[in-house]
């Protein structure tokens, strides 16, 4: 059974591993350096509080997945207008890839923008990322504003109004 929930402090190193674990299939498209880049990056707003909330996925227990959550007004936004909320580094490990923990995660983190009263919920992904690209475009999301660049790749924004 999949249980989505707010991660205990405790939990968050651990959580933190498996972000970078799962983010490992984009290493072969970085250029030269950006995995260790992207890699540090990924494990610190994973396992810092000050990044804002961070959901986990367990399922049948194990923990197989987290995203970090940031409601309307947090300080940590600095790509979207501030009333909206954003998550990210949304995070399943690859061998449970595609068996709807992301969009899951996804859900949990709409309900919680929705619960906050946000009028939109935004989002980054890189662009290699066509499973998450696609997940988000199912789930509704619209590609929003200007690329961004990170670890030496493009990233597309989206947005879902809510």
């Amino acid at each position: 059974m999949l249980e989505i929930r707010l991660a205990q402090e405790t939990e968050r190193e651990s959580a933190a591993n498996i972000a970078v674990e799962a983010f490992v299939p984009l290493k072969p498209i970085l250029p030269n350096g950006g995995w260790q880049e992207m890699s540090g990056r990924v494990h610190e707003v994973t396992i810092n509080k000050q990044y804002g909330p961070l959901l986990l996925a367990l399922l049948d227990g194990e923990l197989v997945g987290s995203v970090i959550y940031n409601g309307p007004g947090e300080p940590e936004n600095n790509v979207f207008p501030p009333d909206w909320a954003y998550f990210r580094a949304l995070a399943v490990l690859p061998a449970f890839t595609r068996n709807g923990i992301g969009r899951a995660l996804t859900g949990q983190c709409i309900r919680r923008a929705k619960a906050e009263a946000a009028q939109q919920i935004a989002l980054y992904t890189a662009d290699a990322n066509t499973g998450a690209r696609n997940l988000y475009l199912d789930m509704g999301f619209k590609q929003y504003g200007e690329k961004l660049k990170f670890f030496g790749v493009s990233y597309s924004k989206y947005v879902l109004d809510v």
